[in-house]
C-alpha cells in the first residue's frame, strides 16, 4: 500500500480530515499500515510507547491483568475512528494496556515525534485529541478500579458500568455532597483524593477518614435509604465516577458478589477508622512546597527533604527544571488546560504519582501555571518562608491559596532559622493570617530538624503524650532517656497536668539531654508554699515563678518541636486545649490540681484548673494532630483506684481512728486515705475518657508505668523515680521497637 493511499485515508478519519491535503503528504513517509486478524495484538503492556494509531476499520479490545491471577479482562472498547496509544506516546514511558483484535482491524502507525511534530504545528488537531484521550483514560482507569473493588465477581458489567456513569471533575476544596443531603448516587474516585468531614457544634472538626483513588463513596446512605451521614470534599482536583441510585441498585441486586464487595468495604471502614485514614494517608501521596518570601531557599529544603524521605519511602522530587528534562520540551511546566502539552504533562504527574509513595513537587517563587499546578494536586501544601524576611501574608499566597472555608487540604508552615539560632521567637506573626494545620522550625545545618520534618511529612512523625499524676509524672522523664537510648525520635508533644511541664520545659524546648532532670528538679523543688486555705492549699506562687522562668517569655508556638496542653474550663465544663498563646499560663493552668492550686483565670471569666480532670492523657488530641504517625503514650495513673481493705460500715470517725492508731494495743479499722479518695474522685472522667482512648487504638503504644509507694506530691523526689520511670520502660519500648 503506498504512503499517499494511507495519507489519503488518514485524511478521511475525523478529526484529522481538517488537515490540508499539503500537511497530510508532508507527513505520508512517518504513516504505516497496520493490518490485525483476530485476536492478534496492536501493543501490548508494557511495551515501548513509540507509536499512535489510528482505527480506520475494526474494534479493538482494551485488556489488563487483572490480580491475583494474570487474566486478562476487557476494560474497554475502541472502533473506527478512533486515536489510540497517544497517551502513553505524549507521557513517554511505556503501553499502560494491551490491545486486541476483535476482528479484522485496519489501522494506521504514526511515530512517535512526527505525531509530536503534527501537533505542535496544528494545536486545534491537539486539543481535541486531548479531550478524547482524558476521557477515554478515565472510562478506562473507572473500569479497572471496578474490577479491584469486585475482583471475585467477573460477571460484573464493568464496560457497561462505565457507559452509564457520569465522569464529576471536583475543584479542590469543592464539596461532592453535604451532612444531611438526601442521597441519590454512589460515587468511585477515579482520581485525586477527598476527606470525609462530620459538623459539630462549633463547626468542621478534623476529618474522620480520608479517600484515595479506586474507593466506594456514599454506598451505606443509598442502602439504608437515608440521607448523607457526613460531607465529603475534595482535598485536591479530583475526578469522580456518579453512579445513579437505580444503576447502583441493580448491580447490587443482579449481582450477589457485587453486594459482598460492598459489604466488605463498608465492615473494612468501621472496623477501625484510624488504621483506614492511616492506610490511605499513607498510599501514593502528593506534597507541595511552595516559597513564600524572597529570601527562601526552597531548592536546598526539597532536596534535603526529598534524601530523607528516600530513606524509608519511595520519594521523587518534581521541579519545573526537571520536568522539561525528562519531557524535552521547553516551559511544558507551564503548560495550559486543554493544550497538548497539557494532557502529556498530566498523565506524566499521574504515572509518578502511581509508581512513589510521595511526589514531591516544588513550587516556584512566582504566580506561574506551575506553581498553581502544585498547589491544586497535592494533599499537603508546604509553605515555606525564611524568618529574616517580613511576616506579613505576601501576594503570592493571596493569588495561589483562596479563602479555605472548608478544611480540604492540609496545609503547613515550614520556618527556616539561621543555623545559629538558640530559640524561636515572634512566630505568632507569621502565623497571624494565615490558615495553617501545623507549623514548623527548622534551622539550617541542623539534621535533625530536617529529619523531624521529613517524618511529618511523610505521615511517620512520633508523638509522646504524658499523663498527669503530680510528682509521678517525673518518671516520664526516664521514658524520655530510654527513647533517645533506643534512637526513637520525639517529632511532638501532647500532655496533661505534671505531663505538660515535662513535655513543654523539658523536651520541646530542645535543650541539652544532660539538662533535663536538673532543669524539672529545680522547677519543683521546694516549690509547696503552702497558705490558708481559702481557694486552695498552695499559693502556687513559687510553681507559676519557675513556670515563668524556664518559659522564659516563651509562647507555646516559639518551642522547637510541636506541643499542645490541656486543662480544665470549669466556667464551661470542657476540656480546654492550648495550642498557642502565652506557655506560662498554659502550664501553669494544666497543672493546677483542684484545691491543691489556685484556679487559673482566662479571658474575661473563665477558671481553668488541671487537664487532669477530664483528660489526664490527651491521646486523642495527640492523634487529631499526628493522624498517620505514631503516638506513645506515658501514663502514671493508676488504672484502679483506692479500694475498700474492710468494711468499716457507713460512718467513719476520723477521731476514732486516730485515737486507736496512737493507742497500744488497739486496732484502727482500714480506711481510704482522704486525697488519695480526693484525687481519684477529680480524675473519674479523665480515666474513662483514658480508657476509652486506649481501647480505640489511638495509641500504638501505652506504657502503664506502676510507681508504687510514690506520692502525687512528693515533688522534692525527682531523680530516683526518673530512674524508675526509665526501668520499667525500657523493656517494653525495646520490644515494641524491634517490631516497627
Amino acid at each position: 500500500m503506498s504512503t499517499d493511499h494511507t495519507a489519503a485515508q488518514l485524511g478521511g478519519v475525523p478529526p484529522f480530515d481538517t488537515l490540508t491535503p499539503t500537511t497530510l503528504q508532508e507527513f505520508a513517509p512517518g504513516l504505516r499500515p497496520v493490518r490485525l486478524v483476530t485476536g492478534e495484538h496492536l501493543v501490548t503492556a508494557g511495551d515501548a510507547a513509540d507509536e499512535v494509531f489510528v482505527l480506520v476499520e475494526g474494534e479493538l479490545e482494551i485488556l489488563a491483568p487483572t490480580e491475583p491471577s494474570d487474566d486478562e479482562v476487557v476494560l474497554g472498547r475502541v472502533g473506527a475512528g478512533d486515536t489510540v496509544g497517544e497517551i502513553a506516546v505524549l507521557a513517554g514511558g511505556t503501553r499502560s494496556a494491551t490491545l486486541r483484535a476483535d476482528g479484522p482491524v485496519d489501522a494506521i502507525g504514526i511515530r512517535a515525534e512526527q505525531f509530536s511534530e503534527l501537533l505542535t504545528r496544528e494545536p486545534q488537531l491537539g486539543t481535541h485529541l486531548a479531550a478524547i484521550a482524558s476521557a477515554r483514560l478515565r472510562a478506562t482507569r473507572f473500569t479497572g478500579q471496578l474490577l479491584q473493588l469486585f475482583p471475585n465477581d467477573t460477571d460484573v458489567p464493568v464496560v457497561e458500568l462505565a457507559d452509564r456513569v457520569t465522569f464529576v471533575s471536583l475543584a479542590a476544596g469543592e464539596v461532592l455532597f453535604h451532612e444531611g443531603e438526601s442521597a441519590d448516587a454512589a460515587y468511585v474516585l477515579v482520581s485525586g483524593r477527598v476527606r470525609i468531614l462530620v459538623r459539630e457544634d462549633e463547626g468542621w472538626v478534623a476529618p474522620i477518614a480520608e479517600v484515595g483513588a479506586g474507593e466506594l463513596i456514599g454506598e451505606l446512605a443509598l442502602l439504608d435509604d437515608g440521607t448523607r451521614s457526613a460531607t465529603v470534599v475534595a482535598a485536591r482536583d479530583s475526578v469522580v465516577a456518579r453512579l445513579p441510585r437505580d444503576d447502583f441498585e441493580s448491580l447490587v441486586t443482579s449481582h450477589p458478589t457485587a453486594m459482598l464487595g460492598v459489604i466488605r468495604t463498608i465492615v473494612a471502614r468501621s472496623r477501625d477508622t484510624r488504621d483506614a485514614f492511616r492506610r490511605s494517608r499513607s498510599d501514593h501521596r502528593a506534597i507541595g512546597l511552595v516559597p513564600i518570601g524572597p529570601d527562601v531557599d526552597l531548592r536546598w529544603l526539597a532536596s534535603e527533604l526529598t534524601a530523607r524521605l528516600q530513606t524509608t519511602d519511595r520519594a521523587r522530587l518534581v521541579t519545573s527544571d526537571s520536568l522539561e528534562q525528562e519531557l524535552g520540551v521547553a516551559g511544558i511546566a507551564d503548560a495550559r488546560a486543554g493544550e497538548p502539552a497539557e494532557l502529556r504533562l498530566t498523565r506524566w504527574l499521574e504515572e509518578a504519582e502511581a509508581t512513589t509513595d510521595i511526589l514531591v513537587l516544588q513550587g516556584d517563587a512566582v504566580v506561574s501555571p506551575w506553581t498553581r499546578r502544585c498547589v491544586r494536586r497535592v494533599d499537603h501544601l508546604v509553605l515555606v518562608a525564611d524568618v529574616t524576611d517580613h511576616p506579613q501574608v505576601t501576594e503570592l499566597e493571596r493569588l495561589l491559596i483562596a479563602a479555605r472555608d472548608l478544611p480540604h487540604q492540609r496545609v503547613s508552615l515550614v520556618l527556616l532559622h539561621p543555623a545559629d539560632t538558640e530559640r524561636p521567637s515572634g512566630t505568632a506573626a507569621w502565623l497571624e493570617g494565615r490558615d495553617v494545620d501545623q507549623h514548623h522550625h527548622v534551622r539550617r545545618d541542623r539534621p535533625d530538624d530536617l529529619d523531624r520534618l521529613a517524618r511529618h511529612l511523610a505521615g511517620r512523625a512520633v508523638t509522646l503524650v504524658l499523663g498527669g499524676g503530680g510528682a509521678k509524672g517525673f518518671a516520664h522523664l526516664g521514658v524520655v532517656r530510654a527513647m533517645r537510648e533506643l534512637g526513637i525520635p520525639i517529632d511532638a508533644l501532647a500532655g496533661a497536668s505534671m505531663g505538660a511541664l515535662l513535655a513543654a520545659i523539658g523536651v520541646a524546648r530542645d535543650g541539652p539531654a544532660d539538662e533535663l532532670v536538673p532543669t524539672i528538679a529545680r522547677l519543683y523543688y521546694r516549690g509547696l508554699d503552702y497558705t490558708v486555705p481559702v481557694t486552695s492549699m498552695l499559693a502556687g506562687r513559687h510553681l507559676a515563678g519557675r513556670i515563668g522562668e524556664a518559659a522564659d517569655g516563651r509562647n507555646i508556638e516559639d518551642l522547637w518541636l510541636p506541643f499542645v496542653c490541656v486543662s480544665t474550663n470549669l466556667t464551661r465544663s470542657r476540656v480546654q486545649v492550648h495550642r498557642r498563646g502565652p506557655l506560662t499560663l498554659a502550664l501553669r493552668a494544666s497543672a493546677s490540681l483542684p484545691g491543691v492550686f489556685p484556679p487559673v483565670p482566662y479571658g474575661e471569666q473563665d477558671l481553668l484548673v488541671d487537664g487532669g480532670v477530664l483528660n489526664n492523657l490527651p491521646v486523642d488530641i495527640a492523634r487529631g494532630l499526628n493522624p498517620t504517625g505514631i503516638v506513645i503514650a506515658s501514663d502514671v495513673a493508676p488504672l484502679l483506684g483506692p479500694r475498700a481493705k474492710s468494711d468499716y460500715g457507713l460512718s467513719v470517725s476520723g477521731t476514732s481512728v486516730l485515737a486507736r492508731r496512737l493507742t497500744p494495743g488497739m486496732k484502727a479499722p482500714r480506711v481510704p486515705a482522704l486525697m488519695a479518695t480526693l484525687m481519684r474522685s477529680l480524675m473519674v472522667a479523665a480515666a474513662e475518657q483514658r480508657d476509652r482512648g486506649i481501647a480505640a487504638g489511638l495509641a500504638d503504644l501505652h506504657l502503664q508505668l506502676d510507681l508504687r509507694g510514690v506520692s502525687i506530691l512528693d515533688f522534692d523526689v525527682c531523680e530516683p523515680v526518673v530512674d524508675q520511670g526509665y526501668e520499667e520502660a525500657i523493656g517494653r519500648l525495646t520490644e515494641w521497637f524491634a517490631t516497627t
